[in-house]
This record gives C-alpha cells, sequence and structure tokens, in this order.
C-alpha cells in the first residue's frame, strides 16, 4: 500500500480508537432503581437518591431512618450511524470487501458522519440519617465521530490496498474529533416538612442540596482538513488535542414536595438554581503534524509517542489550535434542570411520571436535553423479596428509552439491576463542521444501550 494511502488509514485509526476508548455513560440514571423505571423517579426517591432528584423527599417522615449505597455502576452508549453489528460486518470481511459492501455501509453513514458518545456516572457512596444525605460520585462524559468522507476513502484503502489517485483531492476529514470531560461532586442534601412552620391542608417538605465539583479533565481534539500536495503524491495531517487537567465549581438544588393525598406524591426540583463551573486555563497541547512519507512504516507507538504532552505556548503552537483554544471552554458548565414529578402507591404497587428538561446553556449533562418517563415498580406477593420494575421514556423529539429492572431485597440489603434500550431522533451534526454540540444531543441522536447496577442497605 502506498504511503498516502497509510497515512489515510493511520489517521482514521488513531481517531477511531480514541472515539472508541471514550467511556460511556447512562441516560437517566442516578441509582439502578431509578434506571429500570426510565428516568420516572423524580417523586419516588427516598433516602440518598433524593439528592439527585429531588432533596425534599427528605423531609417526609415515612424516609428510611438511614440509607448507604456502596458503589454503583450506570453505562450507557450511544451509536450514531451504522450499528455495532455492521461495524463487525465490514471488518470481517478483510480483503473480501465488495464496491457493494462499501456502499451498503455508507449509506448507513450520515453526512456529517459516524459518531459515538456517552460517558460512566459512578456514585462512590450515598449516605442519609434522617433528614440529611450525602454523595461522593464521579461523571465522565464522552463523544466522538468520524467524518463519512474519511470512511469511505479508507474503505476504498482498505479494499484496493491504495486509494484512487482520481479523488486525491477529495480527501477530506469533516466532523473528525473527540470530546470528554471528567469531574467528581461531593454534594450534601437536607429536607424538612414545613407544616409545622406554616398551616397548610396537606404535607409539604422543602429541600436544598450544595454541591461542589472537581474537575479533573476537559478535552478538545481533532483532526483537520489534510493538505495534499498532488504532483508529490503526499498527504499531511495535523492531529490536536488541548486538554485543561483541573477545575472547580459549585451548584444549589432546591426542591418541594407535597402529599395532597395519602398515596399521591408530587414534586418540583430545580438542579443548578445557581451554579459556577471554571477549569484551568493553563493548557496541555498534543499534536502532530503527520505526513505521509512518514507515517508509512510508523507503528501505533511511534504515533502516540508523537502526541506526547506539552504546555500550550501561544507563541510556537500551529494556527489550528487556535481553533481548539477558542471552543474548549465553551459551555462547559452545568445547565439548569427542572424536573416534574409524581408517585402514586397502591398497596404493593408503585407509578411514577417525571418530567424533565434543560433551561439555558450549558452541556455538561449526564441525560437527554429534556424527557417524559413514566414507570411501574411492582413487589410481588409471591416472592416477596423480589421487586420488579419498567418504565418508558421519550426525550420529546424522537428519541425513546425502553427500561427494566429488578432488586432482590434480602432484609436491608437491596441488590439492583436494570438494562435499558435507547432509540436515537438521529439528528446529526451538520456536515462538513466540527461540531462542539452538548453531550446530551449527541446521546439523544443515536442508538445504544445502558445498564445499572448497586448495592444498598437501608433503614425502616
Amino acid at each position: 500500500m502506498k504511503p498516502v494511502a497509510r497515512a489515510f488509514l493511520s489517521a482514521t485509526a488513531m481517531t477511531a480508537a480514541a472515539s472508541l476508548a471514550a467511556p460511556l455513560a447512562a441516560q437517566t440514571t442516578s441509582s439502578a432503581r431509578s434506571a429500570g423505571m426510565a428516568g420516572a423517579y423524580q417523586a419516588i426517591a427516598t433516602g440518598a437518591e433524593a439528592i439527585r432528584w429531588n432533596p425534599a423527599n427528605l423531609g417526609f417522615p415515612d424516609r428510611p431512618s438511614w440509607s448507604l449505597s456502596l458503589p454503583r455502576l450506570n453505562l450507557a452508549g450511544t451509536i450514531l450511524g451504522p450499528g455495532v453489528t455492521d461495524v463487525k460486518d465490514i471488518l470481517d470481511k478483510g480483503d473480501d470487501l465488495t464496491d457493494h459492501d462499501r456502499q451498503l455501509f455508507l449509506g448507513k453513514v450520515p453526512d456529517a458522519g459516524f459518531e459515538l458518545s456517552g460517558g460512566a456516572s459512578i456514585p462512590w457512596v450515598s449516605l442519609s440519617v434522617g433528614p440529611f444525605a450525602a454523595e461522593a460520585s464521579t461523571t465522565v462524559l464522552a463523544g466522538g465521530s468520524v467524518g463519512k468522507e474519511m470512511m469511505d476513502l479508507m474503505l476504498y484503502a482498505r479494499q484496493y490496498g491504495d486509494i484512487d489517485h482520481e479523488r486525491l483531492s477529495e480527501y477530506r476529514v469533516g466532523n473528525t474529533a473527540l470530546r470528554d470531560a471528567a469531574y467528581s461532586t461531593l454534594a450534601l442534601s437536607y429536607g424538612r416538612q414545613v407544616n409545622s412552620l406554616v398551616p397548610l391542608p396537606f404535607p409539604v417538605s422543602v429541600g436544598v442540596t450544595a454541591r461542589y465539583v472537581k474537575g479533573h479533565d476537559l478535552q478538545r481534539g481533532r483532526i483537520f482538513e489534510p493538505s495534499v500536495d498532488i504532483d508529490a503524491e503526499e498527504l499531511s495531517i495535523q492531529a490536536l488535542s488541548l486538554r485543561s487537567t483541573g477545575g472547580s465549581g459549585y451548584g444549589v438544588d432546591v426542591g418541594v414536595s407535597a402529599r395532597p393525598l395519602p398515596a399521591l406524591t408530587v414534586g418540583l426540583s430545580v438542579q443548578n438554581l445557581v451554579q459556577k463551573m471554571e477549569w484551568k486555563e493553563q493548557l496541555e497541547l498534543r499534536g502532530h503534524l503527520f505526513r505521509s512519507t512518514e507515517l508509512a512504516d510508523m507503528s501505533v507507538g511511534d504515533m502516540y509517542d508523537q502526541l506526547e504532552s506539552r504546555p500550550f505556548d501561544p507563541s510556537s503552537a500551529p494556527l489550528e489550535a487556535y481553533a481548539l483554544a477558542n471552543e474548549i471552554y465553551e459551555q462547559t458548565y452545568f445547565p439548569r434542570v427542572v424536573r416534574l414529578g409524581a408517585a402514586l402507591r397502591s398497596g404493593s404497587t408503585t407509578l411514577g411520571a417525571t418530567y424533565s428538561t434543560t433551561a439555558g446553556k450549558g452541556e455538561l449533562s449526564e441525560g437527554w436535553p429534556s424527557y417524559l418517563a413514566a414507570g411501574i415498580e411492582q413487589k410481588l406477593p409471591f416472592l416477596s423479596f423480589l421487586i420488579v420494575r419498567g418504565g418508558a421514556a421519550t426525550s420529546l423529539d424522537g428519541a425513546t428509552a425502553f427500561s427494566g429492572g429488578t432488586t432482590i431485597q434480602l432484609g436491608p440489603v437491596g441488590i439492583s439491576a436494570a438494562i435499558s434500550r435507547l432509540k436515537g431522533n438521529n439528528e446529526s451534526s451538520t456536515p462538513g463542521t466540527f461540531d462542539s454540540t452538548r453531550f446530551a444531543n449527541r446521546l439523544a441522536a443515536g442508538d445504544g444501550v445502558g445498564f445499572s447496577f448497586g448495592i444498598d442497605l437501608r433503614g425502616n
């Protein structure tokens, strides 16, 4: 295979590897219980789970006397474009790849390119005692994309062992980029019933959560459009990323819950009513100008050696780095999230509904920008230790989720798991641009799955 083709394949491999290595995050989740009901949990969450959903729920007297959640794992991820099976099939073709196979695969790639989106939410420990609760957690959000033109030419080179030199001027990178953020949160919540202070006809509780946020990583990476020397048949590709290694911030949430009927709970909560997030401005630059002549015999290890981080020096950085510098901090704070919820309990059955929406800018959001969810939780009378859940959600702009889950309750110990199937709205990025859109929007665009698991203990 000639150097230009190897250069193109190597650049594509680097980007695909970086995107596929990105951790994945959940759509609607702070626990396996809430994930099992597709996020229809705002008025149901009690104990430590109320921290993320509505701290006002901590004020009702039927809360658990205490609760403790051990490290939990909430994962999900979505793909916009060919599915996992399609990718596997095209890779399995090997030398048997045909024009029909290539065109069939490319027909499933949006004009803006192939996208992966997701993240991971890991609540390390959550604890509640009476009306007080605390939680420490880590969140990772990530996304990557590979341009359609790049995939087309990569598959052509794979099929024929060389590029189509008549199409050399068509080499395009398109939306080939990666984006990630990682931060940890310490949250403290308090809820109180206010009927002793204000005469009301039914129980009403208010709550507040204060959060301190520690940023660990904020990164924007991009492969820029290649420079092609047609006469020399040489290709030059600039691959760059900028990274901030830390940051800090805070947020304040408020909530109110009411019980107009003994079996009915309704609630309203506002997450990030007040918030601030700042990232360090001492940026690290990674990147290199790769030429086809050097890429021809360069191993993956050699390529990564060229990507060693160094301080970002505006006086010596390549011009392309300024494009990343202008957008790395774009909306890298938390949006305001407003949630309305209702829960109806009847014997061993609990029905829940939640409407959630983001207000204003800010891309550090773990779930869909907006959704409406309904779910059910059922304690089985013939298996008293087993609780089953199910739910469905819509993003209101075409994405849907169907979830199911269960809890095995052994005395005070509950072992919970949930799985979700996500169907995206297929709203791709703008073709020909580096789309730095919100993690939440990209998550809602693609198809995927989610999984949650956790162990918690609760007092009476």
